[in-house]
């Protein structure tokens, strides 16, 4: 696993708490500009969170045609939530 203090830092940024959150609850894949308008912010700035979090694995892209589609990566977030169980010496199992 990578190191963890990037996935914190980006974690620790609201507006990109938000897009993970808005993500986590989408039913399908959502354009830069859908989820621009949702979170109230300009696509130009959802952009550059955007390229941080694919960066770290935390959310995938999908490109059909000139638009981009992005989705949660949701196994990404379980080895996260994983490894800060084993952090607190729980297993993988317990809730």
């Amino acid at each position: 696993m990578q190191r963890p203090e990037p996935l914190f830092l980006a974690l620790g940024n609201e507006t990109r708490w938000r897009i993970l959150q808005s993500l986590g609850r989408a039913t399908a894949p959502e354009p830069v500009n859908q989820m621009a308008d949702n979170l109230g912010i300009r696509p130009s700035v959802l952009s550059s969170h955007l390229v941080q979090l694919y960066a770290l694995g935390l959310i995938d892209c999908t490109v059909s045609g000139p638009r981009k589609f992005y989705s949660i990566n949701t196994s990404a977030i379980i080895k996260l939530m994983n490894s800060l169980r084993q952090l607190l010496g729980e297993s993988e199992n317990e809730s």
